[in-house]
């Protein structure tokens, strides 16, 4: 079973969102802009603990990747994390000195078996 999970992006700095529990092997991300940024770097952080403290790894990071349409999938090599309970926090980074606005929508896709 492939479940989805969207993270709905607005902002004009750093934008940061933690999403609820994920069981199962992140296969695809998907990024549709409804402003582009060419300036923005995407971080997807797994976070294994309540209250976003502690444990934690960047598995996914881009830069100047939120300027247009894109889906980075498993057979890349980017995304091989496993998710057990585990909650994914997102960060949007406008480089320095850039401040223009990011809207859009990023889908995480994640397969559980079983």
């Amino acid at each position: 079973m492939i479940t989805r999970h969207l993270f709905q992006l607005s902002d004009t700095g750093t934008f940061t969102d933690t999403g609820g529990p994920v069981y199962g092997q992140i296969k695809q991300i998907r990024w549709n802009p409804d402003a582009g940024d060419t300036g923005c770097d995407l971080q997807l952080t797994m976070l294994p603990r309540t209250g976003d403290t502690g444990d934690g790894w960047i598995f996914y990071s881009k830069a100047n990747v939120l300027g247009a349409n894109f889906f980075d999938t498993n057979d890349t090599g980017l995304l091989r994390a496993v998710a057990a309970g585990d909650r994914i926090q997102v960060r949007a980074i406008n480089q320095a000195g850039v401040a223009t606005a990011l809207r859009g929508r990023l889908y995480v896709y994640v397969e559980r078996n079983g």
